[in-house]
């Protein structure tokens, strides 16, 4: 039948007969477009229909008793068959339907019932059934191995359904409820650790002794995947239940998100496609996305798809931008099988490991890390707030307002050595910690942020600290009672570099500008304090300011923070440095004898931080051999700076 077209239909005739079987189960291999039609009781039939054709390609007969229940699994490209009498379950190539293997899992016989399910997401067969002494049974296979356990069905029939959405098992039963009425509900199976979840009740209540036979023998449950829903016909009652099926939904904000996806369609931990996971944004398609993983990025405009981030991975975290108008509570449902808790992560040094977080429970970064892990790591950061470890603060002293860690997050995290882990699975989640927001500054949130940490004094009467570049505020940080160290985030992707940055302050009745002087910047490498603003584009990854009373700072020379990167190169190196005060400024590059190779900067230059790129050229635009040369920076106070530079094509 041709849904799509007018309900159209086509007869095949199949001019079949033996025994007296006949056609009790239709599956379909998609990745050939074949039809399988199982023929049973009596010995089993196996009818391929080329649904290209609509004609019968070939006929398999197979001397095992009373086949009653077929399903083709396209991950593995393998055909299972479940029969009822000396029971087995048989696996086939469907190529030429060869035996691949076949397990007895040791029950006599079945007297009814018997019904098959495939969670090709964790490669696992479910099957459910009523043996010949009345008890009603689940045999789950590991299909990596066909290995597999059986234990009691608490279930009234063995009638169950398969939801590929939250890879979850729903079975048909009865209970007496707190009224002492017999009650139809279905109990759930999570197949992700085959472990019980919470029943769900009808409501259609039983008022006499019952038998649950007759019409409720052919009760077969549909799953909507489309909707998330179950069917589930009740026979003599004559209404049909539709079961709201759970599914894992991450609330999301407008503007940024960084995030990750713990359960999704796929085996194990591979890939999966981007673009349906981002279509269950609950606004889709009214909206634009932006999602990113470093410089890969998937985007929705709103009518078409950009972008060459094409698959995505659990272990992996993101981050993705939200455009909506009047559109509250935006989130994101997700589908299939949820990462299993114990999948090990690999981070790395000299990198930003983004990294996705799928464990329920919400817990502090400190204890979802193992603590040999905790040990290597240099830096933790979420969205709104970052942990740093240096050498001279070796124990986290340099942190924001740190709160948990929940099911979804993504989390950056840098290494000092290669190492592999698991989330650590807690007994309960972390309690929960509120992330406050400024009331009186306002900024728009952007991908990433420059982590600036506060000193305050104790007894300050500061509420809020904003950071503003050229005029407009980038970022701010409520300060609570106590607080001597306050993180704010300065958002500063579309200001320009060399920008200084300022700070401002509310007290609850009044705002005011921190003047320049009033506050230090404290040198990562020296440890002292020094009187001098912060610009954009510091090759520092975060700053320590002090509006504290008393702070002893020093004034720095005219030329500071000189660096040279990469070194060694080959196309191209940078030198930056900050100029504190307006100056002269010269910077050379010369050979190994002496010699000028090029001039790269001669002029009066206003305090800021500048970069120079450097090609490996000399002043003609030749490029120079491979070799050692020397940068020579000098201002107009008699500051100089000179280093080495190494050429290496």
């Amino acid at each position: 039948i041709d849904v799509d077209n007018n309900y159209s239909y086509t007869t095949i005739p199949l001019t079949y007969s033996n025994h007296g079987e006949k056609c009790i189960k239709f599956e379909i291999n998609t990745n050939n477009n074949t039809l399988y039609a199982l023929y049973a009781p009596g010995f089993t039939d196996i009818l391929e229909i080329d649904l290209n054709t609509n004609t019968l390609n070939q006929t398999h007969q197979f001397e095992i008793f009373y086949g009653a229940d077929i399903e083709f699994d396209n991950v593995n490209n393998l055909v299972y068959l479940a029969n009822t009498k000396f029971p087995k379950l048989y696996v086939f190539d469907p190529l030429d339907f060869s035996l691949v293997t076949s397990v007895d899992y040791h029950i006599p016989a079945i007297f009814y019932d018997l019904e098959m399910e495939i969670d090709q997401l964790r490669n696992k067969t479910y099957l459910t059934y009523e043996v010949f002494t009345g008890e009603r049974k689940i045999t789950i296979f590991n299909c990596d191995d066909y290995s597999f356990e059986t234990s009691e069905l608490n279930a009234a029939k063995s009638s169950h359904a398969f939801n590929p959405v939250n890879e979850q098992i729903y079975h048909y039963d009865i209970a007496v409820n707190d009224d002492n009425k017999n009650e139809i509900f279905y109990g759930v199976l999570d197949c992700m650790d085959d472990e019980n979840m919470d029943d769900v009740f009808t409501g259609n209540l039983i008022n006499r002794n019952y038998s649950l036979h007759g019409s409720f023998d052919k009760i077969k449950p549909v799953a909507n995947t489309g909707k998330n829903k179950i069917y589930w016909p009740n026979g003599d009652f004559s209404n049909i239940n539709v079961i709201k099926a759970y599914t894992d939904r991450i609330g999301l904000q407008n503007g940024w998100n960084w995030i990750s996806f713990p359960r999704m369609e796929r085996v194990g931990n591979d890939y999966a496609p981007t673009i349906p996971v981002l279509e269950r944004v609950n606004y889709f398609p009214d909206l634009e996305m932006d999602l990113r993983y470093f410089s890969q990025f998937k985007r929705w405009d709103n009518m078409n798809w950009f972008g060459d981030l094409d698959n995505v991975l659990s272990t992996k975290g993101y981050m993705l931008e939200l455009d909506l108008i009047d559109s509250p509570a935006p989130e994101i449902a997700l589908h299939g099988a949820k990462l299993d808790p114990a999948t090990e992560i690999t981070i790395y040094p000299g990198a930003a490991n983004w990294t996705g977080y799928f464990i329920e429970e919400a817990q502090m970064p400190e204890d979802a890390i193992p603590a040999a892990v905790w040990d290597n790591l240099t830096e933790v950061r979420a969205q709104h707030w970052v942990m740093i470890k240096t050498t001279s603060e070796p124990e986290w002293k340099v942190k924001g307002r740190v709160t948990p860690i929940h099911y979804g997050d993504m989390i950056i995290l840098e290494t000092d050595a290669i190492v592999t882990f698991q989330w650590n699975q807690p007994q309960e989640a972390a309690e929960e910690m509120e992330t406050i927001m400024s009331e009186y500054y306002s900024y728009e949130e952007q991908a990433n942020y420059l982590p600036v940490f506060v000193e305050t004094d104790s007894t300050s009467d500061i509420e809020e600290i904003a950071i503003l570049a050229n005029g407009e505020v980038v970022g701010a940080s409520v300060r609570l009672p106590g607080d001597t160290l306050i993180e704010v985030n300065a958002y500063l992707e579309d200001v320009p570099p060399g920008t200084p940055l300022e700070f401002e302050t509310w007290t609850g009745y009044k705002s005011a500008p921190a003047l320049k002087g009033s506050y230090s910047v404290r040198n990562p490498l020296s440890g002292v304090y020094e009187k001098r603003d912060i610009y954009k584009g510091e090759s520092a990854k975060y700053h320590i300011a002090s509006l504290k009373a008393g702070t002893v700072a020093q004034t720095p020379t005219c030329i500071s923070d000189v660096t040279c990167s990469p070194n060694p190169f080959n196309t191209e190196t940078l030198i930056t440095f900050r100029l504190n005060t307006t100056s002269p400024v010269s910077l050379h590059i010369y050979d190994q004898n002496g010699n000028l190779v090029c001039q790269l900067m001669n002029g009066t230059y206003p305090a800021g931080y500048y970069k120079t790129a450097w090609d490996g050229a000399n002043s003609a635009g030749v490029r120079l051999d491979n070799g050692v040369y020397f940068y020579k920076l000098s201002s107009g106070n008699g500051d100089e700076v000179t280093g080495k530079v190494v050429l290496i094509r």
